[in-house]
């Protein structure tokens, strides 16, 4: 997400560097903001609900942002995004990486956390590289008289809505949880 808004802030909208990297803000903001405050709503409601909650968060946000045109003001069209999925990355991530430690022995916490760690950066990377190809074909299928920054902003919000499904497919694998609750 932050690869293609970075083009969409700067090349589309014209946003120099820094205005671009300023433009994040509230997405880091909102993430970090939840993940410290996530611990004790675990504590509160479960481990459940800020996972599901969480990646319903990101995927509606990454769904909005797949609706991106070329016109859209960063207030109208982006900030909205951010807080969503800077919200729900910050709830289902500390949430999901506690479940990726569950039950394991402390003597092995050290190569667990490794390997999940590991799997995160793969994940990321082999995310990249799929919406950066949805981003490709997508701005290739575009009409030869389009604006360039109609063509690019058709790629990134056509690669956000690739990337929307994947999320929501994380929605519902994470649904189980509920009933995982319930028996322990």
């Amino acid at each position: 997400m932050l690869f293609l808004l970075a083009q969409y802030f700067q090349d589309v909208r014209g946003f120099g560097p820094v205005r671009a990297g300023l433009a994040f803000l509230p997405l880091m903001v909102a993430q970090f903001t939840v993940a410290r405050l996530s611990p004790a709503l675990v504590r509160r409601v479960g481990t459940a609900w800020p996972a599901v909650l969480g990646l319903a968060l990101m995927a509606s946000g990454l769904a909005w942002l797949g609706r991106l045109d070329e016109h859209d003001t960063y207030v109208g069209g982006v900030l909205g995004p951010l807080l969503a999925i800077g919200i729900g990355i910050g709830a289902a991530m500390p949430t999901m990486s506690t479940y990726g430690m569950s039950g394991v022995d402390p003597r092995e916490s050290g190569a667990a956390s490794g390997l999940l760690q590991t799997m995160q950066w793969i994940g990321g990377t082999l995310g990249l590289a799929v919406w950066v190809t949805v981003f490709g074909a997508a701005t290739r299928d575009t009409s030869s008289d389009a604006s360039p920054g109609h063509v690019l902003t058709h790629g990134i919000a056509t690669a956000f809505a690739a990337a929307a499904l994947c999320a929501a497919a994380a929605f519902a694998a994470a649904l189980p949880l509920f009933r995982r609750r319930l028996r322990d």
